[in-house]
């Protein structure tokens, strides 16, 4: 071969040296990214910490699946916290004492779980993308009684598209649920028969309704208004919202730089009506305090939910990084944490 490169004439000879040193960077360019992607998040997790006096923060419970990716948190009366893979579509039940039982038939049934919500009696509404890549449209709404398999309860059937992104699900004290669909830029309620309408959705005079999107709610029983963050690139906003949609106030703007937002996704109101967020930017979780967040513990992998329960939180460590790039490994095993938070005179 390379004495026919030699017998070439001159700007051959230089087209093939440079064809076969381009192509020789390009490989050694693959290469280098590929062992690079791979090696990003293979070494074992840490646990996150607090970040204020008296926090603490332990591993909760581990997922057993290599692909669990849980993407959400929903916990009940008795203390049980449930969640769901959105890659694979199971919903596990854990214990107090963070025992992982996994809820039969989920796994066969469901696709991609990205919202839970759970009724005093420990009825479970799933929240269905139907497909685990992001890119696809499509959602309905799983039913779990007690003791029962999941059985389709709705979906949105309006002439249109139906669900496009549904991401978040909270669920009021009536059995009423809210599900936001950031494809939509909309909020839809669903009633006790699985019935739809149209809610809300941020209102065209707020100065930021093009930019932000309704991603996750959660209902304040304090108040009997729904608290809904709507984010965008670099911008965070929190709205509560009159059971009717009419009435809205802006509880928090975000003004900084848009770089170091603290990319809101999860949101958690205790029975007091105290609000924990999920900084899903900064890897943290905060409480709202005076119009202002303040960061309670961080170290967190990809958190995009927090759930509260008695001086509790629970954080998923979702690592999603993984679902869009399938060269980066998530740091196994997957797994949820409980914050501690200091109790009242700490």
């Amino acid at each position: 071969m390379i004495a026919k490169i030699q017998q070439l004439g001159r700007g051959q000879r230089i087209v093939v040296f440079f064809t076969i040193f381009i192509g020789g960077l390009m490989l050694l360019v693959a290469i280098t990214f590929f062992l690079i992607s791979f090696s990003v998040n293979s070494t074992p997790r840490q646990i996150a910490q607090g970040a204020i006096e008296g926090v603490t923060v332990r591993e909760f419970a581990t997922l057993p699946d290599d692909d669990a990716y849980p993407s959400t948190l929903a916990v009940g009366l008795d203390g049980t916290v449930y969640t769901g893979s959105y890659r694979s579509g199971t919903v596990w039940a854990i214990s107090p004492e963070g025992q992982v039982r996994e809820l039969p038939e989920t796994r066969v049934l469901i696709e991609s779980v990205s919202g839970i919500a759970v009724t005093e009696d420990g009825t479970l509404y799933i929240l269905d993308r139907t497909n685990p890549n992001p890119a696809t449209k499509g959602g309905l709404i799983w039913r779990i009684l007690p003791d029962a398999t999941p059985r389709q309860f709705g979906s949105i059937f309006d002439g249109q598209e139906g669900f496009i992104a549904p991401h978040g699900l909270a669920i009021a004290t009536d059995g009423v649920l809210y599900v936001t669909d950031r494809g939509r830029r909309e909020i839809w309620r669903f009633d006790l028969d699985g019935n739809a309408e149209f809610w809300w959705r941020v209102p065209v005079n707020d100065p930021q309704s093009s930019v932000v999107l309704p991603t996750s709610l959660a209902y304040d029983a304090s108040t009997d208004t729904l608290v809904v963050v709507a984010t965008g690139d670099g911008v965070d906003n929190l709205y509560r919202v009159s059971r009717d949609g009419e009435t809205i106030e802006t509880v928090y703007r975000y003004s900084g730089a848009p770089s170091q937002a603290p990319g809101f996704d999860g949101i958690s109101i205790s029975p007091e009506g105290r609000i924990f967020l999920a900084n899903a930017s900064q890897g943290a979780v905060s409480e709202l305090v005076r119009n202002n967040y303040t960061i309670i513990a961080q170290g967190f992998r990809g958190n995009n939910s927090v759930v509260y329960r008695e001086g509790k939180l629970y954080v998923n460590n979702f690592d999603q990084v993984g679902l869009v790039n399938p060269l980066v490994q998530p740091r196994l095993p997957f797994a949820l944490d409980e914050v501690t938070l200091p109790t009242e005179g700490e």
